[in-house]
């Protein structure tokens, strides 16, 4: 179906939907902004079980569209469209990932996080093994390895053991914790190797995370969703596809199509995509950075017993898989089928009636 009209204020940090410096990967030494935009939604799903899956219907299509900043820092700075898309080469490394949170999102104590009755459903615990271990989902640890702080050295910050392990030349009297503030010229300065410190505060201890509930994922029509409402985890099947190129709409085109998404949870979700290339490491970050993010959706998963249907294909789902796209095909609508015990009433009321004459 097509995208919907979400008033979407995003919070997300740098550089997402802005101009990046790469120093490698296909955009080596070029500046280049990505941009995300949904061409299809999904608009329902069946909750699925262990072994029945459905996948949500029509498959989500995201486009990938690159502009090059041009005489960048000038008077004659100008922002091309990069439409020479349809080689390999261009499309190699670009993956999207989708993440999926409740909508209305669930509400938020004065504490800051989820009240207990509104959390999301967690998975269930499982015995600890090689085969049924937990594992976090791909598309949460690709946000943690693009957005995380790196790690930074900090005297007062470093417990002594662990630095009296690296060698015999630092005296166990200077390894403990900096207590108060530091003078500039302050003895454990030196013995670390670090120059002083140019204000007398303090050392604080870093923090690796936004504190609970002030992590603000987007603003979507008015609404404030939380990061900590992500419920990702409730996906089954690929969470992250790479990028193909196709002749859409008369011109080269970046897509990224999940014909095998589907959901063990019912409800009402918004989608949240976010793209990224795996060899374009930024000039802005020490990490692979996330390009460009956009949010889809209303979709509607339901209970088996409550599922109306699927309705025919849509043009873009039929023009996918003439171009070799596994996506599931429909030629006209698939209404619910009726249960058993509904089909002999139905039989029985319509039979003719024995009344006496």
């Amino acid at each position: 179906m097509p995208p919907s009209k979400l008033n979407v204020q995003s919070f997300s940090p740098q550089p997402i939907d802005r101009p990046v410096h790469f120093v490698s990967g296909p955009f080596a030494n070029r500046t280049v902004r990505a941009e995300l935009e949904e061409l299809q939604k999904a608009d329902l799903g069946r909750k699925c079980g262990n072994r029945d899956r459905r996948p949500l219907d029509p498959p989500p299509v995201v486009r990938l569209r690159l502009f090059e900043t041009i005489n960048e820092g000038t008077p004659q700075e100008t922002e091309n469209e990069i439409t020479d898309v349809n080689s390999e080469a261009i499309a190699y490394g670009f993956i999207c990932f989708v993440d999926l949170f409740p909508w209305p999102p669930p509400p938020v104590t004065e504490s800051g996080s989820q009240s207990e009755q509104q959390q999301p459903p967690q998975a269930a615990a499982r015995v600890p093994g090689p085969s049924s271990e937990m594992l976090p989902s791909l598309a949460s640890l690709m946000t943690q390895l693009a957005t995380g702080p790196t790690p930074r050295f900090v005297p007062g910050n470093v417990a002594g053991p662990s630095l009296a392990a690296a060698g015999p030349s630092r005296p166990p009297a200077q390894l403990g914790p900096v207590r108060g503030s530091i003078r500039p010229d302050d003895s454990s300065t030196v013995a670390y190797g670090l120059p002083p410190p140019r204000a007398l505060l303090p050392m604080q201890p870093l923090q690796s995370q936004p504190p609970s509930g002030q992590h603000i994922a987007a603003i979507v029509d008015g609404v404030l969703i939380q990061e900590q409402a992500n419920c990702t985890h409730a996906f089954v099947g690929a969470t992250f596809v790479s990028a193909s190129s196709f002749n859409y709409d008369g011109k080269p085109s970046l897509l990224f199509v999940f014909p095998d998404l589907a959901c063990n949870m019912d409800g009402t979700f918004l989608l949240r995509y976010r793209a990224m290339n795996l060899f374009g490491a930024a000039l802005e970050t020490n990490s692979l950075p996330i390009l460009a993010e956009c949010w889809g959706g209303p979709v509607v998963l339901y209970p088996t017993k409550d599922f109306p249907g699927l309705a025919e294909s849509t043009e873009l789902t039929k023009f996918l898989s003439r171009f070799g796209v596994p996506v599931n095909i429909r030629q006209g609508e698939r209404k619910k089928r009726p249960r058993r015990g509904e089909e002999s009433k139905d039989k029985d009321n319509s039979g003719p009636s024995n009344c006496a004459p």
